[in-house]
């Protein structure tokens, strides 16, 4: 299977502190910003979910003070870049299932289960 990304890990089995050095890292959990950060190249760019007021402050810092950049994501130049790249065919997102609005509670259910491959998507009427 291709994932449109060089490398893939699972966070299950593989720690930040294994990885090797990257040149970007998308970070779509959002737990481990520093571990991360400390895996970039020196013009490396972490590109991060935000769950929390301290990860933000801690975005925040790297982005003004850090020897790496971090980017909270999405925000609305992230996400046009990404959706370019969509269209473009340059990333294919993996969908994993779709569920309607009304069985939201059931998708969110499935969502619970860790360790899922791609995403699941609600439709809205």
């Amino acid at each position: 299977m291709n994932y449109g990304a060089d490398k893939v890990f699972d966070y299950r089995k593989t720690s930040p502190e294994e990885l090797e050095l990257f040149d970007i890292i998308f970070d779509t959990v959002g737990t481990e910003q520093d571990a991360f950060r400390k895996k970039l190249k020196p013009d490396g760019k972490l590109l991060t979910i935000v769950i929390s007021v301290s990860k933000l402050i801690s975005v925040a810092l790297s982005t003004r003070h850090g020897q790496h950049r971090t980017r909270a994501f999405p925000n609305r130049k992230n996400l046009t870049h990404l959706a370019q790249l969509v269209d473009n065919g340059d990333i294919v997102p993996v969908i994993n299932s779709i569920y309607p609005m009304e069985r939201i509670v059931e998708a969110h259910r499935h969502a619970e289960n860790r360790g899922i491959l791609g995403k699941i998507i609600i439709t809205i009427p």
